[in-house]
């Protein structure tokens, strides 16, 4: 894997936990530090990541999320942000209000959005029919449930049940 898709799986696996800041920290500090530097070398990129009691509680959720990313296809990783090194922060198209979505989720999305393309319209229908014909039996608001409705009609990128993680 070469140095530009490590980047994005390492991107991919922080992102529902760092803000911009601390996101162009972690990117910096692995590029000049981690990068060459053989996998088992993640726990310690991770702690050295977790500068917060509350990234220190999640470090193994961080480790495991950078773990999957480096392990997923790379059509399911985060566009690359380039490289940090020298940057004091990663420019960041969200705002405080914005909630990151969580590995699982972020996984979902590419998944569906991979399966939109692999089916027939008919299909895609039907798949789209299911799912929404059995929104009562997750338990979900009626709001989480209208907006899941109104994701899978529209489609569009921001997934909007997401993990308890929200971007700093």
């Amino acid at each position: 894997m070469n140095l530009p898709l490590r980047r994005r799986a390492i991107y991919t696996g922080l992102k529902p936990f760092l803000n911009a800041t601390e996101m162009s920290q972690a990117l910096s500090m692995w590029e000049t530090e981690f990068s060459l530097k053989p996998p088992y070398a993640l726990a310690s990129f991770v702690t050295r990541c977790c500068t917060t009691d509350e990234l220190r509680r999640a470090r193994s959720h961080i480790l495991r999320a950078l773990i999957t990313a480096l392990e997923s296809p790379e059509a399911l990783l985060l566009s690359d942000p380039g490289s940090q090194v020298g940057k004091q922060t990663l420019v960041d198209d969200e705002d405080d209000s914005t909630i990151v979505l969580d590995a699982k989720n972020s996984v979902f999305v590419a998944l569906s959005s991979a399966l939109w393309t692999a089916v027939d319209e008919t299909t895609e229908r039907s798949i789209i029919d299911f799912i929404l014909r059995n929104l009562a039996h997750l338990k979900l608001s009626n709001e989480q449930s209208l907006k899941l409705q109104d994701w899978f009609i529209s489609r569009n990128t921001t997934f909007p049940i997401n993990g308890p993680t929200k971007a700093h």
